[in-house]
Formats: C-alpha cells, sequence, structure tokens
C-alpha cells in the first residue's frame, strides 16, 4: 500500500515548493532493482496508482507516487503552489523530484522506471523533452493513456467547452463559483483555476506527441498502455513503437486503477522479453 512520506522541500523555476510523495515497498533490501516513479493525470492524485503499486510490491517492485504541487490540499493539510501550473512546470517539479528522491533512496538513475497516466504521461514525456540526458539514463518510460493534445476525444473536447462556457456565465453575472459544487468541477485540485491551468496546457499544440523526443532517449525503452474502449482519449500508439512494447486492455480511461493485477502481469512480461 502506498503511504505518504514526509514532505521535502525542494526548488523548481526558482520558486520553493514540497516535493510530496508516497511509498510502497522497502528501499533497503537486496531484491529490490526497479524502482517505478509513478505520476499522476488530472483531476485524480498519486493514489490513483495505490491497486497498481500494490500489486507490483508483490513481485519486489518499490514505487514512489508523486503528488503535483496543487493537488489534494486536502490530504496533506496545506496547499502547495508552482504557478502556472503547467505541463511544462510540472515535468521540471519531476525532473527536480527525481534527482531528490535518487539521492535520499541511493538509486542509481538506470535502476528508475517513469510511469505517467494520462496528464501525467504528458508530464512525464515532457521531461524527457526538457532533459533528454537525464532521462536516458532511465531504465523505462511508460506511457499509460498519455493526454497528448491530439488525442483528445470529441466528447472531451465538448466537457472542456461545456466548462468553460459555465465559468463564463458566473463570471459575466459575477456570481460566486461556490455557488456550484466545487468537488465535482475540480476532482483533487485546490482550486478551479488549477484544474483549468491544466486543460488549458493539455489542449495547447506544444503538447503533442513527437516521435524525436522519445528517440532521444531509446523507443526501445517506451512501454506504451491504451484501451480502445476509452472516451476520454485517442490513445492508440503511433505506429513507431514496435508492437511488443504496446499493451492494449478492454477497459475505461483509468486503466491501472481498473485491472491492476492484468495490468501489472502484462508489465513485467514486457520487462523479461
Amino acid at each position: 500500500m502506498l503511504k505518504p512520506q514526509t514532505e521535502i522541500p525542494i526548488e523548481v523555476d526558482g520558486k520553493k515548493v514540497g516535493l510530496r510523495y508516497y511509498a510502497c515497498g522497502g528501499f533497503h533490501t537486496s531484491h529490490h532493482t526497479f524502482t517505478i516513479l509513478f505520476v499522476h493525470g488530472i483531476r485524480t492524485n498519486a493514489l490513483y496508482f495505490q491497486p497498481l503499486a500494490t500489486c507490483l510490491a508483490q513481485y519486489g517492485y518499490r514505487s514512489i507516487a508523486l503528488e503535483y504541487p496543487g493537488y489534494d490540499q486536502d490530504k496533506w493539510g496545506t496547499h502547495s503552489s508552482l504557478d502556472p501550473f503547467t505541463i511544462p512546470i510540472f515535468s521540471r517539479y519531476v525532473h527536480q523530484s527525481l534527482k531528490t528522491l535518487s539521492n535520499k533512496h541511493k538509486i542509481s538513475f538506470k535502476n528508475w522506471i517513469m510511469w505517467g497516466h494520462s496528464m501525467g504521461g504528458a508530464v512525464v514525456y515532457n521531461a524527457v523533452k526538457q532533459y533528454p540526458k537525464m532521462f536516458n539514463q532511465t531504465s523505462y518510460i511508460v506511457f499509460e493513456a498519455p493526454a497528448f493534445a491530439h488525442y483528445l476525444t470529441f466528447g472531451t473536447k465538448a466537457v472542456i467547452h461545456l466548462s468553460k462556457l459555465i465559468r463564463t456565465y458566473y463570471n459575466k453575472r459575477k456570481l460566486s463559483l461556490g455557488s456550484l459544487d466545487q468537488s465535482k468541477l475540480t476532482g483533487h485540485c485546490d482550486s478551479y483555476r488549477i484544474l483549468e491551468a491544466n486543460i488549458n496546457s493539455i489542449r495547447h499544440p506544444s503538447n503533442n506527441f513527437d516521435v524525436s523526443t522519445c528517440k532521444l532517449v531509446g523507443l526501445n525503452k517506451i512501454i506504451w498502455i491504451w484501451s480502445p474502449y476509452d472516451i476520454v482519449l485517442h490513445a492508440k500508439p503511433p505506429d513507431i513503437i514496435p508492437p511488443i512494447q504496446q499493451i492494449r486492455f478492454k477497459t475505461s480511461h483509468d486503466i491501472s486503477s481498473i485491472a491492476p493485477k492484468l495490468v501489472c502481469d502484462a508489465f513485467l512480461s514486457r520487462l523479461s522479453d
């Protein structure tokens, strides 16, 4: 089970912010080799990965699940700010977190597996793009239903548009958004402003998959998990990703949360190939 760890102060873009994370599995046992760094998506939190982390721990894999600044204030007790809450700045948070955690737990970069779900997939991809030399050293990079701009389904675009209309309606009439059910609007974000920043960043044309970025670290490191029944994203991997590195499930968007044992077994089978 993922357990919250003591917050570590780090600096990102000259701003001090708390590195918040959960851990599962021991860090001082010889049979552990890989450590998986989970990066969560929009409108969720680090505990999304708890079912999968628990399953992987049974096979001797340890996991760390990061929490974005601006997420899950209720659970951590305080708000952690990192404006402007975009994918590029979250990627720099992941980069700094990886360096800090590697030092703290004495983990070599070659023993890390990066795993991003939904927006987290785009964050990991952007981190690779910004820091190819570092991520060239990691063992695997897993994209689980990654949220690239051109992968959004029509239904998802419609929901985003509707939410913007609601926001505009309230702003024009100078009504409080508190009149709305904030928990349903924001998920685990600390505010609607953060959610909106995340959405705008996902939709930005710069957040599109470019195979040249993955070539910087080696296409053989990429494992792509997706579902053809995903109504949130068209998450089909590009043809450049070899079939043996693709994992396909008949689930909805939250693949590893819905089918952790299936994902765990399929993922580990790719590592042994």
